[in-house]
């Protein structure tokens, strides 16, 4: 399952490459035709923006934590389903482009701290303790580990993509990136309201 966010109001710069019929067309017609639409998105970031059901979560998150910090009075409920639910306006999408924006900046200030476990330097991924965690070693999770896990950490405190206790490391399963949450932030500025699907 996953989660397609359409602008409701996109700004559009450049015109939209024409469908093809996909019962006919080649091969190549049909990678030429996605290179085309996929140029064409970023182009126009507040047109379309897709997530995973594991992307969206972390998003998500974030936007409600932006939106409660800062006192907006928007309805999320079904944020998370694929009904339709959003903003309706180019305003709210700039207030809480800058509400989730403010946020960033402390998250890109924490990445650089070092407690956090990172395979590089250059590492922008993070997580929200989502209460979903997996063993690195590929061994299945217990529910002692769970519970541990649970209760060392607080649901929704932001933490790095890993975490090691009795020398075992555990993954987190919702993780984004300061990337990612910028381009939903560009995307926010550019859509005109939007709905989730």
């Amino acid at each position: 399952m996953g989660f397609d966010i359409y602008g409701r109001k996109p700004k559009i710069t450049t015109e939209k490459p024409a469908a093809i019929d996909y019962k006919t067309a080649t091969d190549d017609e049909k990678k030429k035709y996605w290179q085309a639409i996929s140029k064409w998105e970023d182009e126009n970031p507040g047109s379309y923006i897709r997530y995973n059901c594991w992307g969206w979560r972390p998003v998500l998150h974030l936007a409600l934590v932006a939106i409660e910090h800062d006192n907006l009075n928007f309805d999320t409920d079904f944020w998370g389903s694929n009904d339709g639910r959003g903003l309706r306006t180019q305003k709210q999408c700039n207030r809480l482009a800058e509400s989730m924006n403010k946020l960033v900046a402390i998250i890109e200030k924490d990445l650089r701290s070092p407690h956090w476990i990172k395979e590089d330097v250059d590492d922008d991924q993070f997580i929200f303790n989502l209460d979903s965690w997996s063993r690195e070693d590929g061994n299945r999770i217990t529910e002692d580990e769970e519970k541990i896990l649970s209760e060392k950490y607080n649901y929704g405190q932001l933490m790095g993509t890993k975490v090691v206790i009795n020398d075992v490391r555990y993954d987190a399963m919702y993780t984004t990136s300061v990337e990612e949450i910028n381009q939903f932030i560009v995307f926010l500025r550019e859509c005109g309201g939007f709905e989730i699907w």
